[in-house]
């Protein structure tokens, strides 16, 4: 036979091996998600702090509204890739179940 054919110990260590990466991958979502959820709420107190009663966030500088625009979509960014990273985990865990 010229194709792969998994030996039962193989298919076992290929599941304990993709289980182990969910495992890795779950808290990291997490930790990223957590860390995002927080910037994104302090940027958002800022904003409710800093906004004029016409509706407009102020800022001392141009630099520092870019710098806040910046931060705002690392955080978004970062938001996403973790959930991301937990959706994969639970896929994984999924996939390969053990038995």
């Amino acid at each position: 036979m010229l194709g792969f054919s998994p030996t039962p110990s193989s298919a076992k260590s290929e599941t304990l091996l993709m289980q182990g990466l969910a495992v890795l991958l779950l808290p990291l979502g997490l930790l990223i998600v957590w860390k995002a959820a927080r910037a994104l709420r302090r940027l958002q107190k800022y904003e409710f702090e800093n906004t004029t009663g016409g509706g407009v966030v102020q800022f001392e500088t141009f630099e520092g509204s870019r710098k806040h625009v910046g931060k705002k979509a690392r955080a978004g960014c970062a938001l996403q890739f973790g959930v991301s990273l937990i959706i994969f985990a639970i896929l994984i865990f999924i996939a390969y179940p053990l038995r």
